[in-house]
């Protein structure tokens, strides 16, 4: 979770996660895969200050993750996830709540 700075509580947004589907020759889906990759422009990359109270809730997060997510906590992972994958794209985190 290197895009999250508990200390000085500063989310850091450097990346974007986005997917890539591949086709077969009639257009039919193959596969769908996440990429975490560079962000959309420039101007996208930026530091959050956000309250102590988000980093706090960031960090029970952090503990109660592992019982319901294939969420991992390294330099490479994303904060949230799902029981099937350890990350959500943008529009797989906000259909459930739509």
């Amino acid at each position: 979770m290197g895009d999250v700075d508990f200390e000085n509580s500063i989310i850091h947004i450097q990346r974007a996660l986005t997917k890539e589907t591949d086709w077969d020759a009639h257009g039919n889906k193959i596969t769908t895969r996440s990429i975490l990759g560079p962000t959309k422009n420039p101007y996208s990359v930026r530091d959050l200050m956000v309250p102590e109270e988000v980093i706090q809730l960031l960090l029970d997060w952090k503990e109660l993750v592992p019982q319901v997510s294939k969420t991992q906590f390294g330099e490479e992972d994303c904060i949230f996830g799902n029981r099937k994958e350890s990350r959500w794209t943008y529009s797989g985190f906000r259909i459930p709540f739509l």
